[in-house]
């Protein structure tokens, strides 16, 4: 009977121990099937605000270029409103200096259409001592396609803004030029000051009947005249 007993009892108490044993794997497994579920939503959160931050790096990357070609927009109308001043200036006095001349050949003296046209093929590099020469050393770089040479006839302000232009669109709109220029004649000049003169220029132009105007504003700097403003 004691032996009954004592069986029973022992049997009861490892029943206990399985069971409460069974109990707690159950209960780690729950643990650990919670955890699983919070790193699961937690990963999910995660990857919709990494999601999100892409979106916002795409739309701050879309408002970079945007501003950029905004900023160049920008520039390229104020060199536009600076050479349309300008060439109201140049335009003045070239109907200035088309009075003074035409009273000397009613008295036998040169005429404006005697200022010499230069062809494409008679341009040569010609220094920057005078802004006529840096006008020709310019436009012979341009025939050659000689972006450094072009860019050493410019102020070294308008050189930085050149800068900002990617070189690939910078060639283009210099082998597109050079594929056009046929000629150039200075047909005005003015005297600003000792440091700043403009010219009036003409331009010949592949499959234009007349000849574009255009001026040309030159500043006096290191003993040498650049130009200052685009082409």
């Amino acid at each position: 009977m004691r032996i009954t007993c004592a069986v029973f009892l022992m049997a009861s108490v490892l029943a206990f121990f399985f069971q409460r044993r069974a109990l707690n794997e159950v209960h780690i497994e729950r643990q650990r099937s919670r955890a699983d579920a919070e790193a699961a939503v937690r990963l999910a959160r995660e990857n919709r605000e990494i999601e999100k931050l892409r979106q916002e790096n795409r739309e701050i990357d879309g408002l970079r270029v945007a501003n950029r070609d905004l900023y160049k927009l920008r520039n390229e109308v104020h060199l536009l409103r600076d050479q349309v001043k300008e060439w109201a200036g140049v335009r003045a006095e070239n109907e200035r200096l088309r009075v003074v001349e035409g009273r000397r050949a009613s008295n036998g003296a040169p005429s404006a259409e005697a200022r010499p046209w230069l062809t494409a093929d008679q341009l040569n590099f010609a220094g920057y001592a005078t802004p006529e020469a840096t006008l020709q050393t310019l436009f012979w770089a341009v025939k050659q396609g000689d972006v450094e040479s072009i860019k050493k006839c410019f102020t070294p302000e308008t050189q930085k803004k050149m800068a900002e232009q990617p070189a690939d669109e910078l060639r283009g709109e210099i082998e597109r030029m050079s594929k056009r220029f046929q000629g150039i004649r200075v047909a005005a000049r003015k005297v600003v000051s000792g440091g700043e003169i403009h010219l009036g220029a003409q331009i010949n132009v592949a499959d234009r009947e007349t000849p574009d105007e255009a001026a040309f504003p030159f500043k006096l700097i290191g003993g040498e005249w650049r130009l200052d403003g685009g082409m």
